[in-house]
């Protein structure tokens, strides 16, 4: 494809977490090409994406979201990132779909790895999912925190059922590299178990 997302290596690496340090990494560089795989529609439940980031230019956008199974236009669980307080950092956003982004009241260093971990909850009823987004650069928690880097949040917007994990490229200054992606029903699954 034009301005396709390659792949460096090596890889990310985050201390605990399983695929850390496997391969290369995904280097969204450019405004090109995006890429996207399926995985069995959901439609109750949770579904988590776990990966590592590493931010090395920021351009304030979306990078990373989930689709349904057939992934036409409608994107969700958006998240990007944000100018931060200094030339050094920045923050991590994140959107139902394409209302407007709901940033992390922390900063983040430009440079540095972190994991992160998306969370779309399947909720009864019509357009209450909730989306959430966990962020960390230290030790990974057992267990899902009880409050979220950026909390759980609706918005009066269709829901969807997640079943497609996408990438995205929006601009020629990008630098992103994304690593280990793993998508499950549970915290566990995604974050913490072997691989």
């Amino acid at each position: 494809g034009t301005q396709a997302i390659d792949v460096v290596v090596p890889g990310l690496t985050f201390e605990g977490y399983a695929l850390s340090g496997i391969g290369g990494a995904a280097n969204l560089d450019n405004n090109g090409e995006d890429v996207h795989k399926t995985f069995v529609s959901q439609t109750a439940g949770a579904v988590y994406v776990a990966f590592m980031v590493k931010i090395d230019a920021l351009v304030t956008g979306y990078f990373l979201h989930l689709g349904q199974a057939t992934i036409g236009t409608n994107f969700f669980t958006r998240v990007g990132i944000a100018t931060g307080s200094s030339e050094t950092s920045f923050k991590f956003s994140l959107s139902k779909t394409n209302q407007t982004a709901t940033q992390s009241s922390s900063d983040y260093i430009i440079g540095s790895t972190y994991l992160v971990i998306a969370k779309y909850n399947i909720i009864d009823g019509e357009s209450n999912d909730e989306v959430s987004l966990f962020v960390f650069d230290g030790v990974i928690p057992t267990d899902e925190p009880a409050t979220a880097t950026i909390p759980a949040f609706t918005a009066t917007v269709a829901d969807f059922s997640p079943g497609s994990i996408a990438l995205r490229q929006y601009d020629a200054n990008i630098d992103i590299k994304v690593d280990g992606i793993r998508i499950a029903t549970s915290w566990a699954d995604a974050v913490t178990a072997a691989f």
